[in-house]
């Protein structure tokens, strides 16, 4: 097994959030259950998570379901994600 390399992998997305990895390189990575091509990712991300360089850490923005909350719908729209 690879050596964790101090990356991250976190599910969820808020103001708080983005307080938080200020300093840090931040992906953000759109998903939604029912999207086709977002499960497998999110999957290959899970299982990859010790080859996440660190200083960067991934979030999930669950951006188009019913799960999804104000923040999130606000991030899709700020970066006009619609799929």
């Amino acid at each position: 097994a690879s050596p964790n390399l101090g990356g991250n992998y976190i599910a969820g997305w808020g103001a708080d959030a983005y307080k938080n990895s200020m300093g840090e390189k931040t992906v953000l990575f759109f998903y939604a259950d029912w999207c086709p091509t977002c499960r497998p990712v999110d999957v290959e991300f899970k299982e990859n998570v010790q080859k996440i360089p660190a200083g960067v850490e991934i979030y999930r923005v669950n951006y188009n379901d019913s799960e999804t909350d104000d923040e999130e719908r606000e991030l899709a729209k700020k970066y006009g994600v619609t799929y």
